[in-house]
This record gives structure tokens, C-alpha cells and sequence, in this order.
């Protein structure tokens, strides 16, 4: 069966959370519990996977309370082609070259540039603790106590910079990814996670190969270092993107 997607019609579009919860209840494969996490990540895409009858209803709800959205088939929303990882971007008058953790580089004419993301966003990730506890267990009359390794898992957010650079021929995805715990090289320096000015100063280097309509408001507004919540947000914007600037 096929699916759907809502979309905003701007980017710029605004709701507030308990608007928009009340909203979500004529939608039953919208869980309450999920609102919070849709509502912070409202940047193009409102929500996905609904039956055709939910979507109507979720947009009439929405539009009612001011916030007009489209419904669009999910098979119609273009998927994100996997990325090539690069740790070293040049980019000439020409040429934009990526040169990743083995040495292998790609170089791509300026003009095959079609569209280009990036930004400061939260990401998450799976981390454990390790811990010594006593173990007690019963013996007759009398207790045993030992000490037990125990590993606790939970899931932690980290900040993280992308710049993603999309073609139209393969690969047509190449990309930075930027966490405390790693480098990248652009034009010839070695840049960290903390080297706020001069990452954004790579920022509006990338915002300036292309036109307004062809990047991300990370791109767009990189003066102000906001970060994107979680990557999925990230990621849903330029699906949003997508979708307006591929012919219909």
C-alpha cells in the first residue's frame, strides 16, 4: 500500500508545539510520544509512512491552525544516494577536489555542482559504561558476594559539522563529516571541531558556489552557527529541497 509524506510549503513556515500535537491526534500513526521529536525536527518534511486517509486528514488539521503543508507520495520524496567520506577539500576557481582517509581523491568540475548542504547539527549515538558491582547471591544460610563487570548502554548526542556536495553524475554525493574526535584538511589546513571561525568561514566558502535556491539554510545562515537538532532533520531538509528542484 502505498504511502505519504507531508511537506511544508516554506521553510520559513512557524506552529506552535501544543498546535501542532492537537493537530497529530486525527493521525493514529502519529504516537503521541512522537510529536516532541517531529515538532523539533520541522524542517521541510512534518512527517512520513502515512496512509493516504491520515495525511488528508493531518494536513486539514494543519492548515487549520495556520500551517499549510502538501501531501506528496512517499515514492515521490528522493532518497539521499550514499555518500563518498572525505577528510580533505580544495576547492579552486575551477574544481572542487575531496581526498578521503586513504588517499583517494575525486575531482569535480564546479559546474557539475547542482546543490550543497552542510552545517552544525547534533547527532547520536550508541555509548557504554563499564562498572565493577557486587554481585549477592544466596548460600544456605549465608551470602555470597562477588564483584560483576556490568556494561550500561545509552544513547548520547555529540555535536558534529557536515558539508554534503551533490552531482549529477556518479559519485554524486561527497562529503565532510567533523566530530571532536577526528580532522579534516581544507585548503591545506587541518581544521577541528573547535575551530569555530574558521569552520564557518568554510561555510560561507561552500555558500557561495551556488545560488540561493541551491543550498541549505545551514549554507544559508552560516554566520550564526546554528545547529541543526539531529541529523535526521538535516537530512529531511535537503529531501525537501530535493523534491522542488527535480522536474516533476
Amino acid at each position: 500500500m502505498a504511502t505519504f509524506s507531508l511537506l511544508q510549503n516554506s521553510l520559513d513556515q512557524k506552529i506552535d508545539r501544543q498546535s501542532f500535537e492537537d493537530a497529530s491526534v486525527v493521525a493514529s500513526s502519529v504516537a503521541r510520544a512522537d510529536c516532541h521529536r517531529l515538532y523539533r525536527e520541522l524542517y521541510g518534511v512534518v512527517t512520513s509512512k502515512l496512509p493516504r486517509h491520515e495525511a488528508d486528514a493531518l494536513q486539514a488539521e494543519l492548515a487549520r491552525r495556520g500551517f499549510p503543508t502538501r501531501v506528496v507520495p512517499d515514492a515521490h520524496l528522493p532518497p539521499l544516494p550514499d555518500a563518498f567520506r572525505a577528510r580533505r577539500l580544495v576547492i579552486e576557481s575551477e574544481s572542487i577536489s575531496f581526498t578521503d582517509a586513504l588517499g583517494h581523491i575525486q575531482t569535480r568540475s564546479r559546474a557539475e555542482l547542482v546543490f550543497a548542504a552542510g552545517g552544525f547539527l547534533m547527532n547520536q549515538r550508541m555509548t557504554h559504561q563499564d562498572d565493577i558491582r557486587w554481585d549477592v547471591r544466596p548460600a544456605g544460610r549465608a551470602t555470597i558476594k562477588t564483584l560483576k563487570p556490568v556494561r550500561t548502554m545509552k544513547l548520547a548526542s555529540f555535536p558534529e559539522l557536515r558539508a554534503d556536495f551533490f552531482f549529477w553524475k556518479s559519485p554524486q554525493r561527497l562529503q565532510l563529516a567533523l566530530t571532536a574526535d577526528c580532522t579534516i584538511f581544507y585548503q591545506g589546513h587541518h581544521l577541528r571541531l573547535r575551530d569555530t571561525e574558521a569552520l564557518l568561514a568554510l561555510l560561507s566558502d561552500i555558500r557561495r558556489l551556488l545560488p540561493p535556491e541551491r543550498i541549505n539554510t545551514g549554507l544559508e545562515h552560516a554566520a550564526s552557527a546554528a545547529a541543526y537538532p539531529s541529523l535526521t532533520a538535516y537530512h529531511e531538509e535537503i529531501r525537501w529541497h530535493f523534491f522542488h528542484l527535480i522536474p516533476k
